[in-house]
């Protein structure tokens, strides 16, 4: 069985109000789908970071994302993830805005998740950021999980 790291921008897409925007309903009805079925056929993760992010903003969503999140496993934040999320910002891997972008990468990595399941396209599921991260964590002699969209994971790309 898969483990799965969880980032925050799942649950936030699986409880969210209904979309206007085309391409954001489709996230949001891929995300719900996941969950729904493809969800059960892992070993799920996530962590205190997820937590952080999903209590922040509208307390209605807050209370359905907490929810949502309950009963999941929890990585711990460990100062091997830590030191690889320095190490990631550091050499500008990602930018200094994204250190808690770059702490769920960091979890994944060194809790050796084997995938680490996300709509975040702009820091941790985009191809130009990940190649250079992959760089950096081979270097390092760790390995990098996949990662991936509901939209790559259900095959509906």
């Amino acid at each position: 069985m898969d483990k799965v790291y969880i980032e925050t921008s799942i649950p936030s897409f699986v409880v969210a109000r209904p979309a206007s925007h085309i391409i954001s309903a489709a996230r949001q009805l891929l995300a719900i789908q996941w969950w729904q079925t493809a969800r059960h056929q892992s070993q799920c993760f996530i962590s205190d970071i997820v937590l952080l992010e999903a209590s922040r903003g509208d307390q209605d969503a807050v209370e359905k994302r907490l929810n949502l999140l309950k009963g999941i496993n929890r990585l711990p934040i460990t100062e091997e993830a830590t030191n690889l999320s320095q190490t990631l910002l550091g050499r500008n891997t990602l930018p200094s805005k994204a250190r808690e972008d770059s702490l769920h990468l960091s979890l994944a990595i060194i809790h050796e998740m084997d995938l680490l399941l996300t709509w975040n396209c702009r820091h941790i599921a985009n191809p130009t950021i990940l190649r250079q991260i992959r760089k950096v964590v081979g270097d390092l002699g760790l390995t990098m999980p996949e990662i991936a969209t509901p939209e790559e994971v259900l095959g509906t790309a």
